[in-house]
């Protein structure tokens, strides 16, 4: 921290001054030492390829933890990509014709007052909706989703769908855990175990469910919360969806999502 107080920073992007209102620090720890880095977020850039110049400024030497660094000017750059990003909204205030929906023996799926509803018949089951005609790779996928039944059970969003035996998930239950995993050749595997968290509301209040993939890795979040972070290298490509789970023993689970936001770069 006091090495923090000593050193001056200057970011460019193609010759333009980047102002420090754009970066986020993240502290971490990686064995006795405490660490820091930066995130730089960019907006309104369009599609294109953009250099990055962090300019660093020692007036006087300075040790990171690792190394001593002499006073002097240090200028790192960096070359990087903006995609073209195509979005998908849908708020289910009417039924679009994308979704899988009818009533089957064990579960039905539906569209009604501004929500999708995903009701499961039979205890321990999973059951699922699937936007249809669209494979993407990297992407961010959001859904808001709640429990309606007062019997308990877990709900979630679904990316990367092969098809019924094939995708990845994030899933909340009522007792404010969750977990990321994903269904391999019809097997169910975590990759993050059921592990307990905060920031999920619990009962019949809305969560924010979201994960971003880009190349073998994934990354959920809850609530705006950074929950967990693999590294997968199963599916590359695939379209998303919504899945509701109950419980052993209890046959009903009944879960609505008001809101389905996807973001994929071309």
């Amino acid at each position: 921290r006091d090495s923090l107080q000593v050193i001056q920073m200057n970011l460019e992007i193609d010759g333009r001054p980047v102002g420090s209102e754009v970066m986020f620090e993240e502290e971490f720890g990686d064995t006795d030492l405490a660490c820091r880095s930066s995130r730089i977020v960019a907006e309104f850039l369009e599609p294109g390829e953009y250099i990055l110049l962090w300019t660093t400024e020692y007036p006087e030497p300075v040790f990171d933890g690792w190394q001593t660094l002499e006073a002097g000017t240090y200028l790192n750059e960096y070359v990087f990509d903006v995609k073209h990003a195509t979005t998908i909204e849908d708020e289910f205030d009417v039924s679009s014709g994308k979704w899988d929906e009818g009533i089957q023996q064990n579960f039905s799926l539906w569209v009604e007052g501004g929500s999708f509803h995903i009701q499961v018949h039979k205890e321990n089951f999973a059951a699922w909706s699937i936007y249809h005609d669209l494979a993407v790779s990297d992407a961010l996928v959001i859904t808001h989703a709640k429990r309606v039944s007062e019997e308990g059970g877990a709900y979630g969003l679904i990316a990367r769908y092969q098809d019924v035996s094939n995708f990845y998930y994030l899933i909340v239950d009522d007792a404010g855990y969750f977990t990321l995993g994903k269904r391999l050749a019809g097997e169910w595997i975590d990759l993050v175990s059921w592990t307990a968290s905060e920031v999920i509301l619990s009962g019949d209040e809305t969560n924010s469910l979201g994960v971003t993939l880009s190349g073998n890795e994934i990354v959920a979040f809850i609530n705006s919360q950074v929950v967990g972070t693999v590294s997968d290298d199963s599916f590359q490509a695939g379209s998303f969806g919504l899945i509701a789970q109950s419980v052993p023993e209890v046959g009903e689970m009944h879960a609505s999502f008001d809101l389905i936001y996807v973001e994929y770069y071309d």
